[in-house]
C-alpha cells in the first residue's frame, strides 16, 4: 500500500499525537518514515535582523539547532516504535517545501497537521494542510484537533485526502 510516508511537524508547537498517528500507520503498513521539519522566518522575533548580522546568524543557528533537536526526538520515537525513518529540516515555506521534498523522496503519502482553521480564520492565516491537498503529488492525510476536549487530550480526527481528486467532498476542509 504505501512504502514510504512523509510526516510533516511544525517543530514550533507539540506535534506528539501527529507523530504518533503516522508511527501507527508506517507500523500498520510497514511502511518507512520521513519527518520534516520546514522552517519558516516569521514575525516571531526570527525575522532577520539586518542592522546586526551577527546576532541575526546567532539566533538563526540557535533557531536550527532547537528544530533539529525537536526533529531528532521523533526520529527516537519512531525508531523506538519499530519504524525505519530519517529526518529532513528544510527552511522555506511550508506548503511548498512540504511538496516539494515528497517529490524528491518518493513519498506515497503525506501525514499534516491541521489547526481546524475555516472560513475567513484561513482565509487571513492560509492553511498549510489546504496547500499539501490541492499541490502534493501524491495522497495526504490531514489528522486534526477535536473541536471537543477530553481529559486526556489525545483526541483526534483523521480526515483522509486524495490530492489527485479534484471532486473529493472533503478537500474544503
Amino acid at each position: 500500500m504505501f512504502n514510504k510516508i512523509l510526516v510533516a511537524l511544525d517543530t514550533k508547537e507539540p506535534c506528539d499525537l501527529l507523530l504518533q498517528e503516522a508511527i501507527a500507520l508506517a507500523k500498520a503498513t510497514t511502511s518507512s518514515l520521513v519527518i520534516l521539519g520546514v522552517l519558516t522566518l516569521d514575525a516571531d522575533g526570527t525575522l532577520p535582523l539586518l542592522s546586526h548580522p551577527e546576532i541575526y546568524q546567532k539566533r538563526y543557528e540557535e533557531f536550527k539547532a532547537g528544530g533539529l533537536a525537536i526533529l531528532r526526538r521523533y526520529l527516537d520515537q519512531a525508531i523506538a516504535g519499530g519504524i525505519q525513518a530519517t529526518i529532513h529540516q528544510e527552511i522555506g515555506d511550508p506548503g511548498k517545501t512540504i511538496c516539494q521534498v515528497a517529490k524528491e523522496e518518493d513519498a506515497d503519502l503525506i501525514i499534516v497537521g491541521s489547526h481546524g482553521r475555516k472560513g475567513i480564520g484561513e482565509l487571513l492565516m492560509g492553511s498549510v494542510s489546504s496547500y499539501v491537498v490541492h499541490r502534493a503529488p501524491c495522497s495526504v492525510f490531514v489528522v486534526r484537533k477535536s473541536e471537543t476536549t477530553h481529559s486526556d487530550n489525545t483526541n483526534s480526527d483523521i480526515t483522509q485526502l486524495d490530492s489527485n481528486k479534484e471532486s473529493n467532498p472533503l478537500v474544503g476542509i
